[in-house]
């Protein structure tokens, strides 16, 4: 019995010269010229071509296609003994040791900052898998095609076995910003076979691919499994006056979520959290260029205060010209705000003295500059923005001019020109407490 690759290896010339002959109101078929009569057989027997006086063998195909050293490629429809109907004995030999792929899918949805959870997999008879394909499935169900942020490449090659130190991180892809909304991913793998036999006096190898059978799924970044309690609900909950305040919520427009250590890095190129802050390092990234499309999204880095961190302890933040830092060109259009709330982005206030903390200037910034956010007593500290000990904040930022937006709902003015990807250089430092 020649495998299914075998055999339309084989037939490649007879299927080239009868495709432009199938009649296109009847489904596609690959007919076996060279094999004998069906013993018994009508014309129009299930399984073969209608109205054939010699009724011979015919594969239900799914798809055909040419690949780019003219072999043509056909897949058939599988009988329920996962084969392709018809195909009889061959003498062209055949393949062995074909491999086996099977994923492991973390049963709970990933946690936002979660980067030790990791797709893995097992195959069997594989001198090398590849990754084919992440796909994403959008609001309506349907899946499309995904390309992961930097640094979380899917297409390369990957160990054979995926295990708990090898296998795909799952935490930095996109996920969303409304809370309790979970996001779905499934991957596709590519195996190939570690034996190598003669087919037709060529040499093959066994291919096989499939897609994840269960989904991958992503917590929202607010609430629902993020670590850190939800500070948004708390300090803005149901009812406040700000939840009504324009652009606080931003929830008709497009975003993305990533973690802070894929937007920065430090000297030697390594991520950047905000655990590792404020112990002392410093970070440098580029938003949101390389990260998001400016003229469709804006960027929301949600990071977690440590519940036992000092007081008066934080970050300062730099906005500055891109200096073509990743490739970036210049932004005319800039805001980004601290929040406990990801996608705020009320107009800046010019003043410090508003009883609402986020509603000062020291939390956002407009055009570029910087701002400086430290943790605190129970009151908000003068001259920074309140990082909430215990708490998940979000630094939101966005390349568009807002206002017309907010008074009016008008269109957003982009800040980058059309199909140009620009941003700014965003320079990230620690703040210490006083020494006493």
């Amino acid at each position: 019995m020649m495998s299914k690759s075998v055999l339309f290896m084989a037939m490649a010339t007879a299927l080239l010269a009868g495709a432009s002959g199938a009649a296109s109101a009847d489904p596609v078929k690959v007919v076996l010229k060279n094999v004998a009569q069906l013993p018994g057989a009508s014309a129009d027997a299930t399984g073969t071509v209608a109205g054939d006086p010699q009724p011979k063998a015919a594969i239900p195909v799914s798809e055909a296609l040419v690949d780019g050293s003219g072999n043509i490629v056909v897949s058939c429809n599988l009988d329920a003994n996962s084969k392709c109907p018809n195909i009889g004995s061959g003498s062209g030999g055949g393949i062995t040791g074909d491999p086996t792929l099977t994923f492991t899918v973390p049963s709970n949805a990933v946690a936002m900052g979660d980067t030790t959870t990791r797709l893995q997999w097992s195959a069997t008879n594989a001198d090398a898998c590849y990754g084919v394909k992440i796909e994403k499935k959008n609001a309506s169900g349907a899946w499309s095609n995904y390309t992961p942020p930097g640094g979380s490449v899917w297409s390369k090659e990957w160990p054979a076995q995926g295990t708990a130190s090898t296998g795909y991180v799952l935490g930095n892809l996109g996920r969303s910003s409304t809370a309790g909304e979970e996001t779905e991913y499934r991957f596709t793998m590519r195996c190939y076979s570690n034996t190598v036999d003669t087919v037709e006096g060529k040499l093959a190898v066994a291919i096989e691919q499939l897609p994840v059978s269960g989904t991958v799924r992503l917590a929202s970044s607010v609430g629902g499994g993020t670590p850190g309690s939800d500070y948004c609900s708390e300090y803005y909950p149901p009812g406040h006056p700000a939840r009504s305040a324009p652009g606080f919520a931003f929830s008709g427009l497009p975003s993305q979520s990533l973690t802070f250590d894929m937007v920065f890095k430090n000297g030697a190129g390594a991520p950047v959290t905000f655990d590792v802050l404020i112990a002392g390092t410093y970070g440098r990234g580029g938003v949101p260029g390389p990260h998001v499309d400016p003229n469709s999204y804006y960027l929301v880095m949600p990071f977690t205060i440590p519940a036992n961190i000092a007081a008066n302890t934080g970050m300062r933040i730099t906005f500055v010209e891109p200096q073509s830092y990743l490739g970036l060109s210049d932004i005319s259009q800039f805001e980004a705000s601290i929040s406990p709330c990801p996608g705020d982005f009320r107009a800046k206030s010019y003043t410090n003295t508003s009883n609402d903390w986020y509603d000062r200037a020291y939390c956002r910034i407009k055009g570029g500059g910087a701002f400086e956010s430290t943790s605190g007593t129970l009151t908000a500290p003068s001259g920074a923005c309140f990082l909430k000990p215990g708490a998940v904040m979000y630094l939101n930022v966005i390349g568009h001019g807002l206002d017309n937006f907010r008074n009016t709902g008008g269109a957003l003015i982009p800040g980058c020109p059309s199909g140009s990807m620009c941003g700014k250089k965003a320079d990230m430092t620690r703040l210490v407490p006083p020494s006493n």
